[in-house]
């Protein structure tokens, strides 16, 4: 049988396993730090949390840190103030944005041995957990909230909070679904199969490479021709690439822009 070579349009890259934080005994007398990420209705959701939690579980309240906006990751000096708690709650990614920069800090802050509980709107807790995967902590603990809250009233504020409280109790203390995150084995770039396989739309969706799509077959051959097309490195990073954050080169451009039908001049 005729063997063709197919590029895999993933990036291939081992991600630094994180070790998320030991989980506490319980909550009582214990420092908590507080992450209000400045989006609407963030400030007034978690100060409900903090007074719940102090009344409910005994917590004292630590470090509280106000992002000047939703875009940012912490600054180092914050990451600091909320590495003196016991555990850090953040509020609340319900925007790519936020979602984005709440996972990364969340991650920093579980590498540093600080337990946190991250909350996300509905909407965004599905990219929430793939861009944890991503930097390494696929068991990063998240606590779900009803999506948009950016238009919530302020009952429903309270409500969403009060809601929540058992939960983000239960994510600082419970190690059931936290583990080290196993690193995973990097993939073959260039696959090789029988020609007849090439528009075998069912093998690329076993790849993990389409949602099930229909996509041209990205050959060697297909890839090359649009490469010669560009006066540029195959290899060069020209960005990265969110909900996991990788490097795409302009191979891997040239790779998804022939399963997506471009013609080798665009």
């Amino acid at each position: 049988m005729t063997q063709v070579t197919v590029l895999n349009p993933k990036v291939i890259e081992e991600v630094n396993a994180v070790t998320p934080a030991v989980r506490l005994k319980g909550l009582k007398g214990v420092k908590v730090g507080f992450v209000d990420n400045s989006k609407m209705n963030a400030d007034m959701f978690i100060r409900r949390i903090g007074e719940k939690l102090t009344d409910q579980y005994g917590i004292e309240i630590g470090a509280v840190v106000r992002k000047l906006a939703p875009k940012d990751t912490l600054p180092s000096d914050e990451i600091d103030m909320l590495s003196g708690c016991e555990a850090v709650i953040q509020c609340f990614g319900d925007c790519g944005t936020s979602t984005s920069m709440t996972v990364a800090d969340a991650v920093t802050l579980e590498g540093k041995g600080k337990p946190t509980a991250s909350i996300f709107s509905t909407a965004f807790s599905g990219a929430a957990r793939q861009q944890a995967m991503g930097r390494g902590l696929s068991t990063l603990p998240l606590v779900e909230i009803p999506h948009p809250m950016h238009s919530a009233s302020k009952d429903q504020v309270i409500e969403r909070a009060d809601a929540v409280v058992d939960a983000i109790a239960q994510t600082l203390t419970s190690d059931n679904f936290v583990s080290a995150e196993v690193a995973r084995p990097i993939s073959d770039e260039k696959i090789s199969i029988e020609e007849a396989q090439a528009d075998d739309q069912e093998f690329f969706f076993e790849q993990g490479w389409t949602d099930g799509l229909p996509v041209v077959s990205p050959t060697l051959e297909k890839v090359t021709a649009a490469l010669s097309t560009v006066n540029r490195d195959p290899k060069e990073i020209v960005g990265i690439v969110p909900p996991r954050h990788r490097p795409a080169t302009v191979e891997k451009i040239a790779i998804n822009a022939v399963m997506a039908g471009c013609k080798p001049e665009y």
